[in-house]
């Protein structure tokens, strides 16, 4: 009663391929030896959120992620999705891809 703790489902961005979550392991690694994409953070609440991509990747997630009346299943939502190289590029961590100008051949991260 007073000691519950209550199962919250691992984020799409923190799950391995086996599909078990990387959050689970102290090193924050899969079994298999490989990590998770993204800067994860644990909140004061205990709940992982993701703070930014790697180069090459926008961070994907809800609207309304950050509105604490939605709650937790939209924290579930988000992970790092890797933009297309020669199609898109993305000048801010947090920002989206953005479509390449015609003229330009794009890397997929800051290069144009």
């Amino acid at each position: 009663p007073g000691n519950q703790s209550s199962c919250v489902e691992c984020p799409i961005g923190g799950r391995c391929s086996d599909e078990t979550c990387a959050f689970n392991a102290a090193s924050g690694t899969c079994r298999d030896g490989t990590t998770i994409i993204g800067d994860w953070g644990k909140g004061d609440d205990g709940l992982y959120r993701l703070a930014g991509c790697p180069e090459g990747h926008q961070v994907v997630r809800p609207a309304d992620w950050i509105n604490t009346s939605a709650g937790i299943s939209t924290l579930k939502m988000q992970w790092c999705q890797e933009c297309c190289v020669q199609s898109q590029y993305i000048l801010d961590q947090l920002g989206p891809c953005l479509q390449c100008p015609d003229f330009l051949v794009c890397s997929g991260g800051r290069s144009v």
